[in-house]
Parts: C-alpha cells; structure tokens; sequence
C-alpha cells in the first residue's frame, strides 16, 4: 500500500518486493481446521480470486498497488561509492576491533591476577 502511494506521488519505484507474490493487505478468516464452514469459505474465496475481482477490487482500492512488486532484471544503483556512504561499515569494523583489543587487554590482566594469589 505504501509503495503504490509513494509510486503515486513521485513516479518511480524506490523500493521493491522480492519475486514471490504476495497479497498486499491482510485479509483473514479464521474457521476451525475440520469445521463446517471450511470448505465453503474456501470455494467462494477460490472462486473470488479466480475470476479477477479481488484484483479489481484491489486496484479500484489502491491505485499503483502492484506497480513495484517485482524487482526488474537489473537494478542500476546511480550513487558513487564514497566514504559518507559506506561510513557505518567502518565503525562497525572500529567497534568490534575495539572490543577485541579490550577482552584481550582483560584477559592479560585477570591472567596476571590469578597468578599472583
């Protein structure tokens, strides 16, 4: 729903769904697993998505819904690579290196306490 509004208001597809299909919105009815009401519900819901009314339903709904659901075959990403980009990357790296640095630095000196008691 979101995507096809933003699709609606700028006119390009930043973002994108993987291959699968999916249903757009949540739609639910629960019924007990060998319950009566199963098989009727199922065949009517069949019957629903069959003929094309969910989807007119949909689209009447949410205008460009199913515009950016899948991804094309390539996605051309137009931002240089650059320090400011990829700056999280290097801190996570920072970080970690730095813990590294700190257990080891605790681990030298409860080595060197426990050797003195």
């Amino acid at each position: 729903m979101l995507m096809g509004e933003q699709f609606t208001s700028t006119g390009k597809c930043q973002f994108y769904m993987s291959k699968g299909k999916f249903m757009p919105n949540v739609f639910a009815v629960g019924v007990q697993k060998k319950g009566p009401l199963l098989r009727p519900l199922n065949k009517r819901i069949s019957s629903l998505t069959q003929s094309g009314i969910y989807q007119h339903w949909l689209n009447n709904e949410l205008r460009n819904a199913t515009t950016c659901l899948t991804a094309p075959p390539k996605i051309i990403v137009q931002s240089a690579l650059s320090i400011r980009n990829i700056w999280g990357i290097f801190m996570i790296l920072v970080i970690g290196e730095g813990i590294g640095v700190g257990i080891l630095l605790l681990e030298l000196m409860v080595k060197k306490w426990t050797k003195t008691f």
